[in-house]
């Protein structure tokens, strides 16, 4: 007796074209480095991908990754504001969304340097995933003097010599 499988098999082929509309684990996310210049003007923004282990981005990989950012063209920025934009809609609520235009925040302010956790999210939605390094530039600094200050002593101010007085 053999078991009709067809309807299965047709079933998985009908299933493959909504895929992109179930939630999976987040494998890779953008980077972009915004350059803030002095006069509060992006001057520039740089997008690079970064690959996650498990949906994590672990502290010591976004330390790297603000470290190789911090230096553009041989000026210095300082790391000013960390943003991760992680959309994490439900399947069910995609039309609902779009029509009504449901208002949630899928974007977080990191106050601290800690492991990101991006959260599962619609395959289709999962391009939008990403992390902001915002940087304003550090002022030049002007050359110190560096002229060593020296003190002269003179030599008539000695310390009195204490003469020892003996026991007779």
């Amino acid at each position: 007796m053999e078991l009709e499988t067809d309807w299965i098999r047709k079933f998985d082929e009908s299933e493959q074209n909504y895929n992109i509309f179930y939630k999976s684990e987040v494998k890779k996310v953008k980077l972009y480095s915004v350059y803030v210049n002095p006069q509060c003007v992006i001057e520039k923004i740089k997008q690079n991908p970064v690959n996650l282990n498990t949906n994590i981005l672990t502290k010591q990989e976004l330390a790297r990754l603000i470290k190789d950012q911090k230096n553009d063209e041989n000026i210095s920025y300082k790391l000013i504001s960390l943003l991760s934009y992680n959309n994490t809609l439900e399947p069910e609520n995609i039309k609902e969304c779009i029509y009504n235009q449901i208002d949630q925040d899928y974007l977080t302010i990191h106050k601290n340097l800690a492991d990101i956790k991006f959260e599962n999210s619609i395959e289709m939605l999962q391009d939008l995933s990403c992390l902001f390094l915002i940087f304003y530039e550090l002022p030049r600094k002007l050359k110190k003097n560096n002229t060593k200050k020296i003190y002269l002593h003179s030599s008539s101010h000695r310390k009195t010599k204490r003469n020892r007085l003996k026991d007779n």
